[in-house]
């Protein structure tokens, strides 16, 4: 045998049997029967040679037992008797044309995925007469299997001992997968009570036999409405035990609440964790809960039974975020003033997403005509999206003009990026839909009239550019606040970033409105209604619209987001802020390292230590040339993971910056998988079987991924079960 066919068998050899011992401990077979079985199945591979199948029908040799050889002595094609001692389980078939397995016929295994009746080496023979084609049934899963089983029955004698480990072993496959159709509807979002039984019936017609031992007798076939809810929710806990075992575990967490009303009509309290896991900030769905009313009082109680049940302690909980309604909010009797009640250092902090969305719409409600020019926008989407055949006559416009066939999509304050999105597809098709308001205004269509003519004029043009400049702009600020774990060491800067931007487009405009002499030009051309603007329209609007929507976006913005003396305590652990001068530097970040050290003292070690530590860790990413060029979020990380023994009492101020949640982004996220899973046909739907569902779309792992025998020992240690697992 060549080195390298030795190196293959003996890895060969380790595989079968780590195989075997995955075999064993999943059906309860001795150390001893695993032994030998691979002592068994080892082949000898000094025969390797290729040997062509049946080229013709007098080549084929019937009889094992005698196989001439050809003159110039090579053997003739066929089965080769010296096979038979390497697998002895191999057996002719009756015309002698192939062969079968049988192991594998005598205890039924067939590969899953093959067509019932169809499985070669047990329904029908192999015809690729060659060595190699016993050596690939041999490693295969169903051999395999198949071999267990026989040395198990060969030990017991056949008796009941290998009867209960044979009966076992294929129930808790067979429950298995069913269980992985059921978590595969789940997953997708499917109905899963009405659509699991037929999943399970298409699944068997396609040979997945296994599925068949789940029938023990006429009333128990495991896909009833009551398993598969009783799954569903075995399910969710799987999937929701190991999270809360690590937010137990973390030094802090904090809470992101929102509330709203599903098809049911029934208000809906969504709860989302964020926690510390191996220094680094983590957020997940933790629950939904209905309550009778949205009152402040009602909140309050739902999130302190919620942290009671799941058994996390209240001093843990360092923040809370919602998303700044006055209920949420409120100074005297809201929720967050509640619970500073029962937990002082609580901190609560106000969606950065929320108060963004906030500024920008009330920076255009404070100048008429943007006011106007907003409504506008939105009778356009309903002008067309109300109608098939307005919407079809645009796009056939949109064809005959070589423009892109974009759709008018609506804007609403309550979707963040709602109005960028609705300005830039209403910027790319204007031409064409200047042309069908005009074809619909001739076909005596009033609403129709009104658009063209609010739309033919200096200063839409304008202020649609002017918008296509600026709400960019905030858009991306947007997106930067949703991320599922930013941090609020983020927010000032990126905040004060966006300021600049917007003050910059003021003096010098962007792309869009740079180019609205051309733009206009164009339009004059066209058989519109256009007419150059005057140097008067101009100056207009100039002077009451764009240079005062510029200025009303900066004042919103730092009203909106007004210096919070403790989130902004947390950017001392920004190097960038550090001062050059050694002193100052000796001296910087004092006062904010007490502050929060004074606010969080209960949950210190030695607050006397703080200051101390701080020092270090300035000295410490000074002379690092990596560190000291991170944000204030990795040295955060770096304090509360790697750091966390050397500075035990910044470690955990350090925690607290970086679970302080920004934005309840996530909760939006939930409520809309929450309007996806329960909907108008599924409105009867209990609470447990919808958190169940959430959690399996939310957090749960890919099908391929999740802990299927995890959920089997839970399903089958809940009570008694026919099923024998």
């Amino acid at each position: 045998m060549m080195p390298g066919n030795k190196r293959k068998s003996e890895c060969g050899t380790l595989l079968n049997m780590n195989y075997f011992k995955k075999l064993r401990k999943e059906n309860n077979v001795s150390d001893s029967i695993i032994e030998e079985t691979v002592s068994c199945e080892k082949r000898d591979d000094s025969v390797n040679e290729f040997i062509p199948g049946p080229g013709t029908p007098e080549k084929t040799v019937t009889n094992p037992d005698s196989h001439p050889a050809t003159p110039n002595g090579q053997r003739k094609s066929g089965i080769d008797p010296k096979w038979k001692p390497a697998f002895p389980w191999m057996t002719v078939s009756e015309n002698g044309q192939g062969m079968l397995c049988s192991l594998c016929v005598k205890h039924q295994k067939r590969p899953k995925k093959c067509v019932p009746g169809r499985a070669v080496w047990v329904d029908i023979p192999c015809t690729s007469i060659r060595r190699s084609s016993l050596v690939n049934h041999k490693d295969s899963d169903s051999h395999k299997e198949a071999v267990v089983f026989d040395v198990a029955e060969a030990k017991t004698g056949g008796g009941i001992e290998a009867g209960f480990v044979r009966e076992e072993h294929v129930n808790r496959e067979a429950m298995k997968a069913s269980m992985t159709l059921l978590y595969f509807l789940c997953k997708e979002e499917i109905p899963h009570t009405t659509k699991h039984k037929p999943l399970v019936d298409v699944a068997k017609t396609l040979g997945v036999d296994v599925l068949n031992s789940l029938e023990k007798g006429g009333n128990a076939k495991y896909t009833s409405d009551d398993h598969v809810q009783e799954v569903v929710n075995i399910f969710g806990d799987t999937i929701w035990e190991p999270i809360r075992q690590e937010i137990q575990d973390s030094v802090f967490y904090s809470v992101m609440v929102d509330e709203t009303t599903d098809i049911s009509v029934t208000c809906q309290l969504i709860l989302y964790v964020r926690y510390l896991k191996d220094g680094k900030s983590k957020t997940v769905f933790a629950e939904t809960i209905s309550i009778p009313n949205g009152k402040a009082d009602t909140i309050k109680e739902a999130i302190i039974g919620f942290l009671h049940k799941n058994q996390l302690p209240l001093d843990k909980l360092c923040a809370f975020g919602s998303d700044g309604a006055a209920v949420m909010v409120g100074r005297k009797a809201g929720v967050s003033r509640q619970l500073q009640n029962l937990v002082p250092h609580l901190i609560s902090n106000h969606c950065v997403a929320h108060r963004l969305a906030l500024a920008a719409s009330q920076a255009a409600a404070h100048i008429k005509y943007l006011d106007k020019f907003k409504k506008i926008v939105e009778q356009l989407f309903r002008f067309y999206n109300y109608s098939a055949v307005r919407t079809a006559s645009l796009r056939e416009i949109q064809t005959v003009l070589n423009e892109p066939a974009v759709k008018i999509t609506e804007a609403k304050d309550v979707r963040w990026l709602s109005h960028d999105k609705a300005v830039r597809a209403l910027r790319r098709c204007l031409p064409a839909v200047i042309t069908s308001l005009e074809f619909e205004a001739a076909k005596g269509d009033a609403q129709a009239q009104g658009l063209s003519c609010f739309v033919q004029h200096y200063e839409f043009v304008a202020a649609l550019l002017m918008m296509s400049d600026v709400l960019p702009v905030l858009s991306a600020l947007s997106r930067a606040f949703q991320t599922r774990d930013g941090t609020y060491s983020l927010v000032g800067s990126l905040v004060l970033g966006t300021i600049s931007t917007v003050k910059t487009l003021k003096e010098n405009p962007g792309e869009h409105f740079h180019s609205l002499s051309t733009v206009m030009s164009d339009l004059v051309d066209q058989p519109f209604k256009f007419h150059p603007p005057t140097d008067r329209e101009t100056e207009h609007f100039m002077k009451n619209v764009y240079n005062p929507f510029f200025d009303s976006i900066v004042q919103n913005l730092e009203k909106r987001f007004p210096n919070i003396a403790e989130l902004e305590a947390f950017s001392v652990f920004s190097p960038q802020l550090w001062p050059e001068d050694s002193e100052e530097f000796a001296e910087y970040g004092k006062d904010e390292i007490q502050m929060l050290s004074v606010r969080f003292q209960s949950s210190l070690n030695c607050q006397a230590d703080v200051q101390s530590e701080f020092q270090l860790l300035k000295n410490t990413v000074r002379n690092d040339q990596k560190l000291v060029q991170e944000p204030a979020s990795k040295i955060m990380e770096t304090v509360a993971g790697p750091l966390s023994e050397t500075l035990p009492n910044l470690a955990k101020l350090a925690s607290v910056g970086l679970i302080i949640p920004t934005s309840t982004a996530d909760c939006e996220r939930g409520f809309s998988a929450l309007k996806r899973i329960k909907t108008d046909i599924r409105n009867r739907m209990k609470d447990c079987t919808l958190n169940s569902l959430l959690q399996i779309a939310i957090e749960g792992p890919e099908v391929i991924n999740f802990p299927y025998t995890t959920a089997v020992d839970k399903w089958a240690g809940r009570k008694n079960r026919r099923l024998k697992l």
